[in-house]
């Protein structure tokens, strides 16, 4: 009996605060305090939702309107020298523009920016998507010359997979005729040098 009682006190304590809840939203809303919302009804066609788009993937690109720039910016300056090139499309997102350099890559910036040379980082080409619908990524492209460098970093190109996205970015190049060049921990100290040979090789000015 004692039991029935307190499941009785219990039931009507929280039917009393349901109740009072109740009254306390209908005097706000005679009060014309805005703590209560009516619930939003919708009208009108339903409109479907857009397929969710990779990010950095050229799609994500045109629908975000993140395109920094790309291969039209440049045409009609693109050498002749490698025509299989010249037909690429490549771009460069915002994210590519706004990622911080590692120590390495901006020892290359630094010797870069000494030359005459037009280069652009972080660059993808719509002819090189990966599994997964986005786009590989290289470290520097420049773009008068037909030649890509990457800094093969012993923390990301040291798994399994990272060497498959190596071999598929080298045979890439070799299709289209585009100059690897991998730079590794060995040549960090020697940067200065490794570029300046470069540039000797394409016969680049300083500035």
């Amino acid at each position: 009996m004692g039991i029935l009682i307190l499941i009785g006190v219990v039931v009507a304590i929280f039917v009393g605060i349901g109740i009072s809840q109740d009254e306390k939203v209908q005097r706000d809303k005679r009060a014309g305090i805005t703590t209560y919302r009516e619930p939003v009804r919708m009208s009108g066609p339903v409109i479907p939702l857009k397929p969710r788009v990779r990010r950095g993937s050229v799609e994500w690109c045109r629908q975000e309107s993140k395109l920094v720039k790309g291969y039209k910016e440049y045409a009609g300056k693109t050498p002749v020298t490698n025509k299989g090139a010249s037909k690429l499309e490549w771009f460069i997102t915002d994210w590519g523009k706004k990622s911080i350099p590692s120590p390495a890559e901006q020892l290359i910036i630094n010797e870069l920016g000494k030359y005459k040379i037009r280069w652009e980082r972080e660059v993808s080409f719509t002819a090189l998507p990966t599994a997964n619908k986005g786009h590989y990524r290289f470290d520097f492209y420049l773009l008068d010359y037909s030649t890509i460098l990457e800094y093969d970093s012993e923390i990301w190109h040291k798994s399994e997979e990272a060497k498959g996205h190596d071999k598929i970015k080298d045979k890439f190049c070799k299709a289209y005729n585009i100059q690897m060049i991998r730079y590794t921990k060995a040549d960090y100290y020697k940067m200065h040098f490794r570029i300046e040979e470069l540039m000797n090789t394409l016969k680049v000015k300083l500035r």
